[in-house]
């Protein structure tokens, strides 16, 4: 049994060395602490292509905007509309991490996203989370410790930081802020295309019909949330509050402030 957990570190580590070798300086990176939005994000630039260069396949995500580790990187991207973004969610490691030029940080409060990534990582059918919530919020490598790392490494290389609250609130306005900063030229229509085309609700009718990741996630794993998901001031109890309470002091997470 202890084999199998070595063997596929092992072939992770080959993917993303194959991968870095394959970074091009005009790529962009798409980081983020895992279900910040990486995945509408990446539907919303699909959303920018020529409708006629793509299906749209959700299964086909990993390939039509590609991810470090999992794609493929020497193919060519052969699209003019934008280009290349690169997923990621490591921590910024500047020996292998240096080559492109751009990145877009993606930041949700690490409270709704800790709940959804343990969600997440408790239906996984790789390596699930057997541990209850609140030990999943103090974890060092899933955790609030892992967000605060994640973002602290990429915050000062950060091309644009969006917030994924503003782009859940305004996604027309927040996605075109975005291209403006990348010094990407894209049209007002095009703009509003795309966010038409990543509809959340669309996008789940979509997913519940295609599935997703079938092989690494039991039933019930979905990888794009509802456009209510479920919100931590529901779900937490006094215990989460009050470790949450602890981690932001310590880790320093001041604009995610602790409520009663």
């Amino acid at each position: 049994m202890s084999g199998v957990p070595v063997r596929r570190r092992v072939s992770s580590l080959l993917r993303h060395a194959q991968g870095v070798a394959h970074l091009r300086r005009n790529d962009i990176f798409l980081t983020s602490y895992p279900r910040s939005g990486n995945t509408w994000f990446r539907l919303l630039l699909l959303g920018l292509l020529d409708p006629r260069d793509h299906h749209g396949v959700l299964r086909d995500l990993p390939d039509l905007m590609p991810s470090l580790g999992l794609s493929d990187l020497s193919e060519p991207w052969t699209h003019r509309q934008i280009p290349r973004f690169v997923k990621t969610h490591l921590p910024y490691r500047r020996i292998v991490m240096a080559r492109p030029g751009r990145t877009v940080l993606l930041v949700r409060d690490p409270r709704n996203a800790a709940l959804s990534y343990y969600e997440m990582a408790s239906k996984s059918t790789v390596r699930p989370y057997a541990g209850s919530f609140n030990a999943f919020l103090q974890d060092v490598q899933r955790g609030v410790p892992a967000w605060s790392r994640h973002r602290r490494s990429w915050q000062g290389r950060a091309s644009v930081i969006v917030r994924y609250e503003e782009l859940r609130a305004t996604p027309q306005e927040t996605l075109a802020a975005t291209m403006q900063s990348l010094d990407i030229d894209v049209t007002t229509d095009r703009v509003r295309s795309a966010v038409e085309y990543a509809r959340i609700d669309r996008i789940r009718k979509v997913e519940a019909e295609e599935g997703l990741d079938g092989d690494r996630f039991g039933p019930g794993y979905v990888a794009v949330g509802s456009s209510r998901g479920r919100d931590w001031r529901v779900v937490f109890g006094s215990t989460e509050r009050e470790t949450y309470a602890r981690l932001a002091e310590e880790y320093g997470i001041a604009d995610y402030p602790p409520e009663p």
